[in-house]
């Protein structure tokens, strides 16, 4: 199993336990780290079975005035809007302690703007990778109704009653 971290965490992947399989042959992804997943399984010559994204990160239905104000607030304060954004996502203070890492200007902006390619998930799709995409409908990161109707088209969707961006 290969797992890419969220923005502005680092090895969190024993929070999501119960939704990684034992299985060697699976791409894991949470929120931003959900991003990479998804294009490393487009580029991996690797074996592999299953991709799973964990409350992916998905804006493409946020304005371009809302994804410029995340970006600003970043750039006044990275300490701060990490703090913020992890406590908001579900996090405690201890787990910000043991998990987060300071994200960048670059890798914010790629989470914003980034366009999950129909394309890709047919490739997948054709080449027989199950999708599995796991949302909280307690979500106060992303929009987890507008997540659920995009990824439907292309992956089985678990969309999780009272849960959060941690999926608990």
């Amino acid at each position: 199993m290969k797992f890419f971290s969220g923005f502005c965490l680092n090895n969190e992947s024993d929070l999501f336990s119960e939704y990684i399989p034992k299985q060697q042959a699976s791409i894991v992804g949470f929120s931003y780290g959900a991003i990479k997943a998804f294009n490393h399984s487009l580029a991996t010559k690797d074996f592999f079975k299953k991709l799973i994204l964990l409350s992916p990160a998905f804006y493409k239905q946020t304005s371009i005035d809302f994804r410029e104000a995340q970006v600003a607030s970043f750039k006044a304060d990275p300490k701060l809007y990490e703090l913020k954004l992890l406590k908001k996502a579900g996090l405690t203070d201890t787990e910000i302690e043991k998990y987060a890492k300071i994200g960048t200007v670059s890798e914010l902006s790629e989470l914003l703007n980034f366009e999950w390619g129909e394309d890709g998930f047919e490739k997948l799709l054709t080449n027989r990778v199950e999708i599995e995409v796991y949302l909280g409908s307690n979500d106060k990161i992303v929009d987890a109704t507008a997540s659920m109707e995009f990824f439907k088209n292309f992956a089985t969707v678990y969309y999780i009653k009272n849960k959060n961006h941690f999926l608990r």
